[in-house]
């Protein structure tokens, strides 16, 4: 039955269709996630930022955990099958990583800001980015479905340990996720835990100090707004181009991605201050 369904797909797909479902499905892939952070970080509630960043981070390494021991095969592998943008598609199959980030990106959102346009903009959103993986034919439908349903108990059951430890806010907390990410790579040896946890390493050190040290306004007008984004992400490229000159090796990567999580958390901040802009 589901490979009737991705077969039925095949047969209505189109070029114009195959290039907005393209679009649709890099929605929920992380570098859609980490500029849209960004700009919740920057622009609109830095507590919310790291919340839903954490969030985000957690449902990645789950997706990863939960891949590794079903290990199942996408329906790329099968001849029948003419699977779209193979390269957004690496790895395992079940559950599906773009519908479950997507799931607790957008699931977090809506219980935060609780409001009914933005439920129905926040499920709209998440099913497309579902049924975009099933369009493109890499993912199953049990994945897709799966990956939905394993999104949204992330976040709840976040939520559920926070108001029993109420460890909201707790700079504790970061130190000690801090230690716990660091001491997974002891373990690990997988380049995309690597940049998660280096990167998340400078977010959470940036962060911290920020909020001792300099405490900027997230809020400003819509001009200035659209200053500080661009500004932000041109600083952020700036030191992406920089680092690329620097050998590529186990512990410049490290370092890499931790200035670039410190410089999202505490330079640009910074910046915003001594321009004025926040």
């Amino acid at each position: 039955m589901e490979l009737d369904f991705l077969l039925l797909l095949q047969n209505i797909s189109n070029p114009i269709l195959d290039k907005i479902f393209i679009i649709v499905t890099n929605m929920g892939s992380e570098y859609f996630y980490f500029f849209a952070i960004l700009l919740i970080y920057w622009c609109i509630d830095k507590t919310i930022g790291i919340k839903v960043l954490f969030i985000v981070v957690v449902s990645s390494f789950v997706n990863d955990l939960v891949k590794g021991f079903f290990k199942a095969e996408r329906p790329i592998s099968l001849e029948e099958i003419n699977s779209l943008y193979v390269k957004s598609a690496p790895g395992y199959s079940f559950p599906s990583g773009h519908s479950q980030i997507s799931a607790s990106f957008w699931f977090y959102l809506m219980m935060k800001i609780n409001k009914k346009i933005f439920y129905i903009i926040g499920t709209l959103i998440m099913f497309l980015v579902g049924f975009s993986r099933l369009y493109l034919r890499v993912h199953w439908p049990r994945d897709v479905f799966f990956g939905l349903i394993l999104g949204t108990f992330i976040v709840l059951v976040i939520k559920v340990v926070n108001k029993k430890v109420k460890i909201n806010g707790s700079i504790l907390l970061y130190f000690m996720l801090l230690i716990i990410l660091n001491l997974i790579l002891l373990f690990v040896s997988n380049n995309t835990y690597m940049i998660v946890i280096s990167s998340m390493t400078g977010i959470l050190i940036g962060y911290i100090l920020e909020n001792k040290f300099i405490n900027f306004n997230e809020s400003s007008t819509f001009i200035r707004q659209v200053i500080k984004f661009i500004l932000g992400i041109s600083i952020i490229l700036t030191n992406f181009i920089l680092f690329n000159f620097l050998p590529s090796i186990g512990i410049v990567n490290y370092l890499k991605f931790l200035m670039i999580g410190f410089t999202s958390t505490y330079v640009i901040p910074y910046v915003y201050i001594k321009l004025n802009l926040a």
